[in-house]
C-alpha cells in the first residue's frame, strides 16, 4: 500500500522517520527532490542522522513529507513521535505511516504497542494532522502465512544448498498465493495485519 501511496502523496523534501535499512530508499528517490535518513541506530550505511523520533534534530516545517513506516510501535510514547513529526512538516504537508496490527513480538524489548483504525486517527488528531486515507493492510490469513514463512526459513535455513529452493516456495506460496487467498476472503477490516495512513498538516496548526 506505501507503493500506491508514494507516487500520489509524496513530493519535495522527505525525511524517512526510522528508516531501519530503507526498504523503500529507491522507490522514494525516484519522486522526491531529497531523500534524508534517519534512525535510532546506524542500520544503513546510508543513514544521515543518528537520533531518537521523539526529538528529531530539525527546525520547524522543514520538510514536505515524512515516511513513519512500522516504526510507531518500538516507540514508547507514539503521541510525542507523532508530535515531532508534525512539528518538522509545513503547512499541508504529508505524513505516510505504516504500522501493524496483528503481529508477532519483534525487536525485543522495544515493542511496545499495537494500533486500530480509531486510535491512528486519534494520534492524527492530537497533532493537527488530517487524516486523508487510512487503509487496513493484509488480514489474518496473510498474518498466519508471514508467521508459518518466518518458522519456514528459519527452521531450514541453515542447509545453505536448499536457500535458493526455500526463497522460491516461500515467494510462490506464502507470499503470493496466502495474499490473494488472504484478499478473496476479505476479512481485512477485522482482522487487519496493520494500516497505511495518509494524513495532511494542517494549513493553520501553529509550530
Amino acid at each position: 500500500m506505501i507503493e500506491d501511496f508514494v507516487p500520489r502523496f509524496l513530493s519535495g523534501r522527505v525525511l524517512d522517520d526510522g528508516c531501519g535499512y530503507a526498504p523503500y530508499s529507491e522507490i522514494v528517490c525516484r519522486y522526491s527532490k531529497e531523500l534524508i535518513l534517519l534512525d535510532h541506530i546506524i542500520s544503513h550505511p546510508k543513514v544521515n542522522v543518528c537520533s531518537d523520533v521523539r526529538r528529531l534534530p530539525f527546525e520547524n516545517a522543514s520538510f514536505d513529507c515524512v515516511l513513519s513506516l512500522q516504526v510507531l510501535e518500538h516507540v514508547a510514547n507514539p503521541l510525542e513521535a507523532i508530535k515531532e513529526i508534525s512539528r518538522i512538516l509545513r503547512p499541508a504537508g504529508i505524513l505516510l505511516l505504516s504500522v501493524p496490527h496483528l503481529s508477532r513480538l519483534h525487536e525485543l524489548p522495544h515493542d511496545y504497542f499495537r494500533f486500530t483504525e480509531y486510535g491512528l486517527r486519534e494520534l492524527a488528531r492530537c497533532a493537527d494532522l488530517e487524516v486523508i486515507e487510512l487503509v487496513p493492510t493484509g488480514g489474518i490469513v496473510a498474518f498466519l502465512g508471514h508467521q508459518l514463512s518466518i518458522a519456514f526459513l528459519t527452521g531450514l535455513w541453515r542447509i545453505k544448498f536448499l536457500r535458493p529452493l526455500l526463497l522460491i516456495i516461500n515467494k510462490l506460496f506464502f507470499t503470493k498465493f496466502l495474499t490473494t487467498l488472504d484478499g478473496l476472503i476479505g476479512m481485512s477490516s477485522l482482522f487487519p495485519q496493520g494500516y497505511a495512513m495518509v494524513a495532511r498538516k494542517n494549513e493553520l496548526a501553529q509550530n
